[in-house]
């Protein structure tokens, strides 16, 4: 999918137009979902089964976003370091390899979902050890703030958001007599400071997978060929503990005919990498 910022003549705060361009059936169908593009009011069933095919029959989309209440600006930035640093921790607790800087990677592929509500991710990337990103998100001048300032901050936060922990605002807080009281904070739409956590699976995936084909060991690559639970439920990684792989002389008999497993703990599993 292509995103493209054209800069509007006659604005001194580089508000632009949008071009999205969806190249596959799969990016086009992201769009019409995204930006309600067969969802004419009056409209059938019928109609919109049948503009539905006839978009995605063409093979491809271009939509063009554009406002003058709310206009659209390209955001460059970088995540904040401190959401970044779990992850980190989790990649050497596991592997025991301790990066001191991130490593250069694409991220935008394996983003989940580039068409947010909230705003547009254009690419996503890790060089010189941050996690860098260009996006397009829209806001009005309000609070006293430009369009364009309260456009990048919104962006700031939201990527913010896809690497950290949001916690909910309690509607009542408990007093030390044992009561409640109303948290004046909730229902007003005041963001909650985040916790540096890790949240997203796919940033976790993609720093694996560097390691793997980087630098796990022979050792430790065979124990993830030979998961049992081959990411079934959810990726090898994820298990707190450790991870199950087949062995004839294991200890806990795997599946009630005769096979046999052994559990290999997190500190095991780090203890075969190389020095790194």
């Amino acid at each position: 999918m292509k995103m493209i910022f054209n800069e509007l003549e006659g604005f001194d705060d580089f508000r632009g137009r949008v071009d999205v361009i969806g190249e596959t059936p799969a990016e086009v169908l992201a769009m019409i979902k995204r930006f309600r593009l067969v969802d004419a009011a009056g409209e059938s069933e019928v109609d919109r089964a049948l503009k539905l095919v006839e978009i995605v029959s063409a093979g491809e989309l271009t939509h063009s976003l554009q406002s003058d209440k709310l206009p659209w600006f390209e955001i460059n930035g970088t995540v904040e370091n401190e959401f970044v640093a779990p992850y980190l921790e989790k990649l050497k607790r596991i592997t025991g390899c301790e990066l001191s800087v991130l490593p250069d990677m694409e991220l935008t592929d394996v983003f989940p979902d580039r068409l947010k509500h909230t705003y547009l991710l254009n690419r996503l990337w890790i060089e010189f050890g941050s996690v860098c990103y260009q996006c397009f998100g829209n806001a009005e001048k309000w609070n006293g703030k430009s369009a364009a300032v309260n456009a990048e901050n919104y962006v700031t936060r939201y990527m913010a958001e896809e690497f950290a922990h949001e916690p909910l605002t309690p509607e009542f807080i408990a007093n030390r007599n044992g009561t409640y009281s109303r948290n004046p904070e909730y229902a007003t739409g005041r963001k909650q400071k985040l916790v540096p956590q890790v949240t997203a699976d796919w940033f976790m995936s993609a720093l694996f997978a560097w390691w793997e084909a980087e630098k796990a060991t022979p050792e430790q690559k065979a124990i993830i060929a030979g998961n049992l639970l081959g990411g079934k439920y959810s990726p090898w990684w994820n298990d707190y503990q450790g991870v199950y792989v087949a062995d004839d002389a294991g200890p806990i008999d795997w599946d009630g005919n005769g096979a046999k497993a052994r559990h290999v703990k997190w500190e095991e599993f780090a203890a075969l990498g190389a020095a790194v």
